[in-house]
């Protein structure tokens, strides 16, 4: 009698321990099955990041590009040599900017993807532990919306700065050029000019 007891005993620990295992392969394949879903989203994102990065490159260059014709302009120095160089500059700064931008999207994937993986880690670790498929579900969901949300906030924060230095200081300079000449032709009607220069 006392063999009976521990047989039913024996066999009920068995199907639960069946049923565990049940659940846990059930939980694991619902966190897999929306992480490895996740192929079509993570190129849509990284899509549209370099669209933004580039486009925000192209905004800067629209900019830099009418502050370096008007400087030119105010120099007199359009269509010389001095309007070639800054011209292949601003050319060399756009196409660094946009690698500059290609590279942030590719970071944002990257770490778009490290931090899915992690989440899936956490979510199968939790897995082992009891947690039922459904809620597995939700919290691969979750966690991929609040994946996404992160990686797009600090890319999109960054930006790609201000690409076109060179050509920017170079038209500040030109300005303050223009500054002091006007301020010097201004002096020449002034108690400061030399009276021997007339």
């Amino acid at each position: 009698m006392c063999g009976g007891g521990n047989d039913s005993a024996s066999k009920a620990a068995e199907a639960r321990e069946t049923e565990r295992l049940a659940e846990i392969k059930r939980a694991t394949s619902s966190i897999d099955t929306a992480f490895n879903n996740r192929g079509g989203q993570q190129q849509d994102f990284v899509k549209a990041l370099r669209s933004f990065l580039s486009g925000d490159v192209r905004k800067q260059q629209k900019i830099a590009s009418r502050g370096l014709k008007f400087g030119l302009a105010r120099s007199g120095l359009t269509g010389g040599s001095t309007a070639a160089d800054t011209g292949r500059t601003l050319g060399e700064e756009f196409s660094s900017g946009l690698l500059k931008a290609e590279r942030g999207a590719q970071a944002g994937l990257s770490d778009l993807k490290a931090s899915d993986e992690a989440a899936r880690l956490q979510l199968l670790g939790l897995a082992q532990t009891g947690l039922s498929s459904t809620t597995a579900a939700d919290r691969a969901a979750e966690a991929i919306r609040s994946n996404l949300a992160g990686a797009k906030s600090r890319i999109t924060t960054a930006g790609v700065s201000n690409v076109f230095g060179k050509t920017s200081d170079l038209f500040r300079k030109q300005a303050e050029d223009a500054e002091r000449r006007r301020g010097l032709s201004t002096a020449q009607g002034s108690i400061f000019a030399d009276p021997f220069s007339q």
